[in-house]
């Protein structure tokens, strides 16, 4: 093989193993440091199934970050992504104006033990309401949901 067919394939195997790790779904990592305040929960976990690990943080003040494969592991600064961008690691998120009456307290917890944040609401006349992930995130309209279904959510 001459020199210069070499150094093709040098070149070839080089940008090849390049993309190896996204290839066989290794994915994304998180920068030293990222995710490691108080009240933040970090995943590995797989958000838009293309066989590529990513990386969530959530935290207990509401902030989400998702460094995604898709996005060529770019890493997320900003603290607002969107519930849907992985619901998996953000867990279910609530209807625009769902547990905000007068007396009224939500809380985002995992309530059933899967790993994935669920959302419950209750208030000062004894209502409650939970989201839960099982459940597929429907919402919950009745209010009388039993302390049993989540009781770290309802202060039992």
């Amino acid at each position: 093989m001459s020199s210069r067919m070499m150094l093709f394939v040098c070149v070839l195997l080089t940008s090849m193993l390049g993309q190896l790790p996204h290839a066989q779904g290794a994915g994304c990592s998180s920068p030293a440091g990222w995710c490691s305040h108080a009240g933040a929960v970090k995943r590995n976990l797989d958000c838009d199934g293309d066989g590529v690990s990513d990386v969530t943080c959530s935290d207990s003040n509401g902030g989400r970050w998702a460094i995604l494969s898709k996005n060529k592991c770019a890493v997320d600064g900003t603290g607002k992504k969107p519930t849907s961008i992985c619901p998996a690691a953000f867990g279910c998120s609530p209807p625009v104006g769902w547990c905000s009456h007068a007396g009224s307290v939500q809380r985002n917890l995992d309530c059933d033990g899967d790993g994935v944040l669920d959302v419950t609401c209750s208030d000062s006349n004894g209502g409650r309401w939970v989201i839960l992930s099982k459940n597929k995130c429907a919402v919950d309209g009745n209010g009388k949901k039993p302390t049993s279904i989540c009781p770290k959510g309802f202060g039992k």
